[in-house]
């Protein structure tokens, strides 16, 4: 396919070759509305800036604030674009029209929801890298995701080393397909070994876990999966009250969260998103496509990182 120059878009407007470069390089020189209407031309038709300058990137979330990983996640853009001599724009929901006044090269989306996404393909002729969305390559779009089922599967064998027989997974409940596919991996590492039972515990926002103890104690459960960040101090808090000391009683492997994690009593083994490599991975990818060399939409899988701390130990 014939790349798109600053003469065709000139061309189809009716506008000097000049004006149109002004206009891409965001001059002041440039009308508004001529601008405007250059920047959704070449929108339209595809094209793409290939001189030496400094890319200009768009950084998508549905809300200004999400969690602790999100925000993680974004500082690791941001300072990789940095590195890179990239430029890099934040941008929410409520401001995506705003984005139809710059030319950009290409969007990272940190949004989960399907439809949104959906849309900012469909709105923006950039290519277009998603996070932690593991459905959007059934949409034509690419994606980096942190490799949960991995570490489900090595959370269950990290507990069956250390002697136990009895795991539960505290699972939330209609929380998206992430949720989902954590249930799943979680009941195939249990069914790889048949001297394992597992327990499934639900929980929905908001949820006291004062009658998760006495399931605990019913169910003979030494060893708790807890793949939530932030509801580590609810959950340590009503076992402590219990009397299920950790580790002496039950272990506990969580999510990281990197301002509680490692501070609690006893400070707890976590599984941690690998952020510096997902932002490089998913710069690397949204440089390919812009090079034209990624065709086929796929999923990268990134393992997680291992946090060893003192919340495991054998039962006793």
């Amino acid at each position: 396919m014939k790349k798109t120059s600053i003469r065709t878009i000139a061309s189809a407007l009716e506008l000097s070759a000049a004006t149109v470069s002004r206009a891409l390089s965001d001059s002041p020189l440039v009308a508004p509305e001529t601008r405007r209407k250059i920047l959704e031309s070449a929108r339209e038709l595809g094209y793409r800036r290939t001189q030496k300058r400094k890319r200009l990137m768009v950084a998508l979330s549905d809300r200004f604030y999400r969690g602790v990983y999100d925000l993680s996640l974004l500082e690791e853009i941001l300072q990789q674009c940095r590195s890179r001599d990239y430029e890099l724009l934040l941008a929410t929901e409520s401001n995506f029209h705003s984005l139809k006044e710059y030319a950009v090269d290409g969007l990272f989306s940190l949004c989960y929801n399907r439809k949104t996404n959906q849309q900012l393909a469909r709105s923006y002729r950039c290519p277009l890298v998603c996070f932690n969305n593991y459905e959007c390559h059934r949409e034509g779009i690419f994606s980096v995701n942190s490799d949960e089922a991995g570490a489900i599967a090595a959370a269950v064998e990290l507990f069956h080393a250390n002697g136990h027989r009895r795991i539960a997974l505290l699972a939330g409940v209609n929380i998206g397909y992430s949720n989902w596919k954590r249930r799943e991996q979680f009941q195939l590492a249990i069914d790889r070994r048949p001297e394992l039972t597992g327990f499934l515990y639900e929980f929905y926002v908001g949820t006291e876990f004062v009658e998760l103890t006495p399931r605990i104690r019913a169910d003979k459960v030494t060893a708790l999966l807890l793949p939530h960040e932030g509801f580590d101090l609810h959950l340590l808090r009503h076992l402590e009250k219990a009397a299920l000391h950790v580790p002496q009683d039950i272990s506990v492997i969580a999510w990281e969260n990197p301002q509680l994690s490692k501070h609690t009593l006893p400070p707890l083994t976590t599984f941690c998103q690998n952020y510096p490599r997902m932002a490089d991975e998913g710069i690397r990818l949204l440089e390919n496509l812009l090079q034209l060399s990624e065709r086929q939409p796929r999923n990268i899988l990134i393992p997680y990182l291992f946090l060893k701390r003192q919340s495991v130990a054998p039962p006793s």
